[in-house]
């Protein structure tokens, strides 16, 4: 795997469906790019989310026809991550017929369009032009495409790699600072998990994750760890889910649109602090977490209209509940997670929870 943060970096990496994929950034808006697979591909079919400004949606079409001479444009509604917007892009991939669909979006836009290309034609290629930092660390890389159903967040889903992410470092300058903190709590994550001088490195950077001042390079190590993590096995992969227990359970509360990272945000938050009361890891793990989540204003506490027992149920629809107890992925150092004889997974028996989250919140000062 290759990384370096010059005026463009490419990731490649081979996952477990022998399927390869390569991640590249540009620190500039590239006049042109290499794209082995865009190359080989005469329609493309290129799903817009329509939030997106002209000047954005001009690059990416001029990038796009110097590979292919048909290049057929659909606007996404940004709505719910849900079938009838899977039924959007079908449609329209049955009135095209591409040889290739390229998303070019946020995070639900890639999932959306992944999910799609997946089932269509038993698998059709797509490539990934990723606009929020979020989907540039996390939902570009993974594979994991999925939609929500029932009420359960990802819950109908494959796993289809993108065969090329084209990251366009400038598109983050007009995104709001809120948009920013999604995917910053994602790159907090994969440091706490995997890679204490990645971790070091964001401690080191201005308060507010400006993206002039050396981000490029942590936003590369994350995406690098992430892809790597990726291509290994299900288990492996599965220690990706760190914050992500209690972030879905709050991200499938209600109907009211949450940011995925804002809940894993808060999932790391609880879910370490569940880990120092229960026993298992040191407060001062807890500790230099938190300053980190504070210096970049990520959200630290749950939404005011939180109901623990509420919560529970909806974490209970979540693939990390089995056998009556709810399984969490703890680091227990920076760069280091917690192993035992079940694998992963620290588990805490249903009946429990309730309890150590309540001595969580009272030992660190936490809203609840």
């Amino acid at each position: 795997m290759k990384a370096k943060a010059t005026s463009d970096a490419v990731i490649g990496y081979q996952p477990e469906q022998e399927s390869n994929i390569t991640v590249h950034f540009y620190k500039k808006i590239p006049i042109s790019i290499s794209s082995p697979v865009l190359s080989t591909k005469k329609g493309v079919l290129l799903v817009i989310d329509q939030n997106l400004d002209n000047d954005k949606q001009k690059i990416v079409e001029e990038l796009l026809k110097q590979h292919s001479k048909k290049v057929e444009n659909f606007m996404l509604p940004y709505k719910a991550k849900n079938l009838t917007q899977v039924e959007k892009i079908w449609h329209a991939m049955i009135r095209v017929h591409p040889d290739v669909v390229v998303a070019f979006g946020g995070g639900a836009t890639c999932d959306l369009v992944g999910f799609a290309a997946s089932c269509y034609h038993r698998g059709l290629d797509h490539v990934f032009f990723p606009t929020t930092l979020l989907s540039m660390v996390d939902a570009c890389i993974g594979g994991m495409t999925s939609i929500d159903f029932g009420g359960i967040k990802n819950s109908v889903g494959q796993v289809h790699y993108a065969k090329e992410s084209h990251c366009i470092f400038p598109f983050l300058e007009t995104l709001q600072y809120d948009e920013l903190k999604s995917g910053i709590s994602e790159i907090v994550k994969i440091a706490m998990l995997f890679d204490e001088n990645l971790f070091a490195d964001l401690e080191k950077l201005p308060d507010h994750f400006d993206i002039s001042h050396g981000c490029f390079t942590a936003i590369i190590r994350s995406a690098q760890l992430k892809a790597r993590i990726s291509e290994q096995s299900f288990s492996e992969r599965s220690k990706l889910m760190y914050g992500h227990n209690i972030g879905h359970g709050i991200e499938t509360y209600n109907s009211f649109h949450r940011r995925h990272g804002d809940c894993v945000s808060i999932g790391m938050n609880y879910e370490l602090a569940l880990a120092c009361v229960g026993g298992v890891v040191d407060k001062k793990l807890w500790q230099r977490q938190h300053a980190l989540l504070k210096k970049f204003s990520l959200i630290l506490s749950f939404p005011k209209e939180i109901n623990i027992l509420k919560l529970k149920e909806k974490m209970k629809l979540y693939k990390l509940y089995r056998n009556g107890s709810f399984l969490f992925v703890i680091p227990n150092k920076v760069g280091s997670i917690l192993q035992n004889a079940g694998g992963y997974y620290w588990q805490i028996p249903e009946n429990d929870f309730e309890i150590l989250l309540h001595r969580a919140v009272k030992t660190f000062n936490m809203g609840l």
